[in-house]
C-alpha cells in the first residue's frame, strides 16, 4: 500500500509541476533579420508590429557550454527611446540613440543568437535569429536573412516576405 501512495504522490507532484510551467507568453513583438550592404556592413533589422523594442542583444550559441552555463554576451545595445516600425541597428556604426556606440564584429566559425526586445514590464521579444559564422559569409546585399535553424543557416527573404514573417510572428 505504501508504494501506491508514493507513486500517487509522485504523480501529483509531476502534474502540479507541469501546470506551473504552462505560461501563456502571447504573440511576439515582430521579427528580426540580418542584412548586409554593398560594402559588407552588417545590420540587425527588426520589423516591430506589436509593442516596441529598445534592446538588441547578441549572444554566442550553446557550442561547448554545459547545461548550467549562460550563453556568453557579445553585445547589448539599448536605445534611448523605444522603437516601433522598422528598426535598424548597424553593427559597424550603431548610430545616435543606441548605447554603447561601439561596433560589434561577428567572427566566422562562431554561432550567434540575435534578439530584439522591449525592456518594460510587459516587454515582448521579436522572433530571434540564430546564425552560424559560416552563414554570415554567404549573405548578399538586398536580402533580409532570418531563421532559427539548428545548423545556423539563414533563409533569404525579400522586403515583402520579411514584413509577412513579422506579421505572422505577431499573430501567433
Amino acid at each position: 500500500m505504501t508504494s501506491w501512495r508514493g507513486v500517487a504522490a509522485l504523480l501529483l507532484v509531476a502534474a502540479v509541476a507541469g501546470c506551473g510551467n504552462a505560461v501563456d507568453v502571447g504573440p511576439g513583438a515582430g521579427a528580426t533579420a540580418l542584412v548586409v550592404d554593398d560594402a559588407g556592413h552588417l545590420s540587425v533589422v527588426t520589423e516591430v508590429c506589436r509593442d516596441e523594442v529598445d534592446t538588441i542583444e547578441i549572444v554566442r550559441d550553446r557550442e561547448g557550454l554545459s547545461e548550467t552555463e549562460d550563453n556568453p554576451l557579445v553585445a547589448r545595445y539599448r536605445s534611448a527611446d523605444p522603437q516601433t516600425g522598422r528598426v535598424t541597428l548597424s553593427l559597424d556604426e550603431p548610430g545616435p540613440g543606441w548605447r554603447p556606440g561601439t561596433p560589434t564584429r561577428l567572427e566566422r566559425g562562431t554561432g550567434y543568437i540575435v534578439t530584439a526586445s522591449g525592456s518594460g514590464k510587459d516587454g515582448k521579444e521579436a522572433a530571434p535569429v540564430y546564425v552560424s559564422g559560416d552563414a554570415l559569409s554567404t549573405m548578399t546585399p538586398g536580402g533580409f536573412y532570418a531563421g532559427y535553424e539548428e545548423d545556423g543557416s539563414l533563409t533569404r527573404h525579400s522586403d515583402a516576405e520579411f514584413r509577412k514573417l513579422a506579421e505572422r510572428a505577431c499573430a501567433d
